[in-house]
């Protein structure tokens, strides 16, 4: 069973997030620092439970804690409580995504939670967080058609190109050897090109992903030749760097056509037109998905009030799990100070004091000790509590010590 550690009271559940949409300029950046660089953010603000999410779109870190003042997540978008959860509905919905409906999102939440669940990172009330948004999630795309029809970057992309260029008959080359190529090459391996080479820096890896596609495969080392013997070059890779230049078009010859899905772009910006030569950007791409979205507004609005739906129900689970660590910590902390005085009784008695004594003595110490920082809440609660709101609880509190003596509700709230 996987045992949670107990949570602060006042402590928020909180996202930080550099995504596509709210921070484009600063997503690269972040992303390319890589998963090490932001546990090691989080621990030094004290940040022991978290989720880190990194996918090509976005880079969010999920936890519970109070975020201390720091330039480490200078220019991410942050939201607490009730709207970070929201966030993170909506994102296991496909509601954030660039591809509104995309599944590959909900199954890179799932891969995180249980990464940080193996690591034991995650809490309880974390925990039943992402459960309920890959509940959600699932639900969203079960009960309505937002995820119908092609939703993934790259059968988005293949479908643009076999629009414009046609693949039929076509060699294709492949740059980059992880999901995202791959994903390219089994789309495209379904429209009859003439050859697939998947092209990429680790031989091994390169040999791999060709195993995965039935396909041949070679060395980054050489693109321009690879480029020359192709009509179709597509790159979906996490390298920093720009891996065709404008000059490298020109010499390879044209008709060519270029795909380039990669984040940061890997294919150089041509900056006017080349007779026979067409590229293909995410830019370019985001305004097809643009146009998918508008087309399934009524999808978006009835997944969004699902995610609303259960909101509301998850912030009351985690007010229960609150209240029950609470009321576990007060039994803690009442046996705790038991046995205190149990040694103390024995103590006294060891000395010769007689029991009737040492007995009234340890039932006055220990309800002083018990109720002592019960009554320091309850006075500072009196302080900062509506009237009304702290009359129901002190009614209820009366209530449930079955009319022993308590005192006038109204005189202890002096109105």
């Amino acid at each position: 069973m996987q045992r949670y550690e107990r949570v602060a009271s006042m402590a928020q559940f909180t996202v930080i997030s550099w995504n596509y949409r709210d921070t484009p300029g600063d997503l690269d950046g972040k992303i390319s620092q890589g998963y090490s660089y932001w546990e090691e953010a989080l621990k030094s603000i004290g940040v022991k439970k978290y989720v880190i999410l990194v996918t090509c779109n976005r880079l969010e870190l999920y936890f519970y804690g109070n975020l201390a003042a720091t330039s480490l997540f200078q220019g991410s978008v942050v939201k607490r409580d009730e709207d970070a959860i929201r966030h993170l509905f909506r994102v296991a919905s496909g509601l954030e995504s660039m591809s509104v409906g995309e599944n590959d999102i909900l199954r890179q939440i799932k891969a995180s939670y249980e990464t940080a669940l193996e690591r034991n990172l995650v809490n309880k009330p974390i925990s039943v967080i992402f459960r309920k948004a890959l509940s959600i999630g699932k639900q969203v795309r079960e009960k309505t058609s937002i995820s119908k029809g092609k939703t993934s970057i790259p059968s988005i992309a293949i479908d643009a190109l076999k629009a414009r260029f046609g693949i039929e008959g076509r060699n294709v080359l492949i740059i980059g050897t992880g999901r995202m190529a791959i994903s390219l090459g089994k789309y495209i391996g379904k429209e009859n090109p003439e050859s697939i080479t998947v092209c990429g820096r680790n031989p091994e890896k390169s040999m791999e992903a060709a195993g995965i596609l039935n396909c041949k495969f070679s060395s980054l080392r050489n693109l321009k030749e690879e480029m020359g013997k192709n009509d179709i070059i597509l790159t979906a890779t996490t390298s920093p760097d720009i891996l065709i230049t404008r000059e490298d078009m020109i010499a390879s010859g044209s008709p060519k056509f270029y795909v380039d899905i990669s984040k940061p772009d890997n294919i150089e910006n041509l900056d006017g037109s080349i007779d026979g030569i067409q590229v293909l950007n995410m830019g370019s791409l985001e305004n097809v998905m643009e146009k998918n979205r508008s087309m399934k507004k009524k999808e978006i609005l009835v997944a969004g009030n699902m995610v609303e739906g259960e909101i509301e129900k998850t912030m009351r689970k985690l007010k229960e799990i609150e209240y029950d660590d609470l009321i576990a910590h007060m039994y803690r902390y009442s046996r705790l100070k038991q046995k205190e005085e149990a040694e103390e009784f024995k103590r006294e008695i060891s000395k010769g004091t007689d029991i009737d004594s040492a007995i009234s003595a340890m039932a006055n110490s220990l309800s002083k000790k018990v109720l002592s920082p019960y009554t320091v809440a309850f006075r500072k609660m009196i302080e900062i509590s509506d009237p009304k709101d702290l009359s129901r609880f002190l009614s209820e509190l009366k209530t449930a010590i079955h009319g022993e003596e308590f005192g006038d509700i109204d005189d202890i709230l002096n109105i």
